[in-house]
């Protein structure tokens, strides 16, 4: 994994992107630096691999299959672990964590995923542990369990749930018709959002889809809205909840294969394709991925979608592009000499987008979250040995950055600082 792939020529007849119309971020000659500070301890064995990454006030938090490991982000030391119950393994986990605690789903191998835990990120006891009517799938897909700020949401076999986020005790029920199942939940602070499959003959993959809003207190339902869709899903991810945004890929190859964003009363807004004029968007989460919370190389703010973007002629992302999530229109586009790795908001409101090409050669780009345009010299990272992977997610903090690593070969460690 020490080097990717060049960018290859484009044949005669492919048109490059026109830079004097997307624009370009440029090598400046005498760059200042950021250097590898920390790095937390490798894991064991190296074939392990992470599955999600939660960042809250100074605390890191890795989830592998075997459990939990938490790390200071001013030193990089490990603060504590959390096993999961023996022969038991991470199989979902809350995008959200709130009030220093984060929710994990637990299930046995090739069974379903049946119990969640409520676990606090400064020390790592266990809060609560229920056990669920969890469905037949034996691995929860990404998006099976969401934290709100009162409330633990979580996906059942016939109903979606709230439990207390306190104690995990019920709060409220919401059955599902017979033909239908609840694909992905995610939450705000107030509100759930729900993407619901029905499929009148389970044997066809003929499926209608709606995007459910729920007050995540009660469970009372503030809107539904129909999808594009005709056949099942291929693909599904909730991508923002607070604006609505999610991701969907269709069966039928003519079907939808597109983000989707709706405004607070559901009406839908932005479809923008993943496939499209401009390139295409790179996701994580594609089907048999076995991450459990998914470390994208995009962000919303409350109208803007910033992504990576991959351009044809190029074999990857070396773009990062906003759109409009009202209307899906395209505001700007910016090119990257080297592979996008992560896209992240900064606390400023800034984009920084991590960029490496070897253990060697790596660089933090600082872009203008309006127009694109970089906001100061492009940081080159140096240091003996950066240790880049090819699935990477960057974590900004005030002071600087921490990197998650998802791959432990080649001496890659879980987190690093990149000060």
């Amino acid at each position: 994994m020490g080097h990717r792939p060049r960018r290859r020529r484009v044949p005669r007849g492919r048109l490059r992107p026109d830079r004097r119309r997307y624009g370009d971020v440029r090598d400046p000659r005498t760059p200042a630096a950021r250097a590898v500070g920390w790095r937390a301890d490798e894991d064991r064995p190296d074939t392990t691999e992470g599955l999600g990454n939660w960042h809250a006030d100074d605390t890191v938090v890795r989830a592998r299959a075997d459990g939990l490991s938490a790390f200071g982000t001013r030193d990089g030391d490990e603060r504590w672990t959390w096993t999961a119950p023996a022969r038991h393994q991470i199989c979902a986990m809350s995008v959200r964590t709130v009030g220093g605690v984060g929710l994990v789903g637990i299930g046995r191998h090739d069974k379903a995923c049946a119990k969640v835990a409520a676990v606090r990120l400064d020390t790592g006891k266990e809060v609560w542990r229920r056990a669920i009517a969890a469905d037949e799938y034996p691995f929860a897909r990404t998006g099976r369990i969401a934290l709100a700020d009162t409330t633990a949401v979580v996906i059942e076999d016939t109903a979606l749930r709230g439990l207390a986020a306190g104690g995990g005790t019920r709060r409220w029920v919401r059955k599902l018709a017979d033909d239908c199942e609840a694909l992905a939940v995610d939450t705000s602070a107030a509100r759930a959002l729900v993407v619901e499959e029905c499929r009148p003959d389970i044997l066809e993959d003929a499926a209608t889809h709606r995007l459910i809003a729920l007050d995540a207190a009660t469970g009372k339902e503030l809107w539904a809205t129909k999808l594009p869709t005709e056949t099942d899903a291929d693909a599904l991810s909730i991508l923002s909840t607070e604006p609505a945004v999610i991701r969907l890929t269709e069966s039928d190859v003519r079907g939808t294969d597109a983000v989707l964003a709706f405004d607070a009363s559901g009406r839908a807004g932005a479809h923008i394709r993943l496939e499209g004029p401009d390139g295409r968007l790179p996701f994580a989460d594609e089907p048999g991925s076995t991450t459990v919370r998914s470390a994208r190389p995009l962000f919303t703010t409350p109208d803007t979608l910033v992504t990576a973007l991959g351009v044809p002629g190029e074999t990857s992302a070396q773009w990062v592009a906003a759109f409009r999530l009202d209307d899906g229109r395209r505001l700007w586009m910016r090119r990257v000499p080297q592979p996008v790795d992560s896209v992240a908001e900064r606390p400023d409101g800034r984009v920084a987008v991590l960029s490496s090409v070897s253990y060697d050669d790596a660089r933090i780009w600082l872009l203008d979250a309006r127009t694109g345009r970089d906001t100061g010299t492009p940081l080159p990272v140096t240091g003996r040995r950066i240790p880049v992977g090819s699935d990477m997610e960057l974590l900004p903090g005030r002071a600087g950055f921490v990197v998650a690593n998802r791959e432990s070969e080649y001496g890659k460690p879980p987190f690093f600082q990149i000060r």
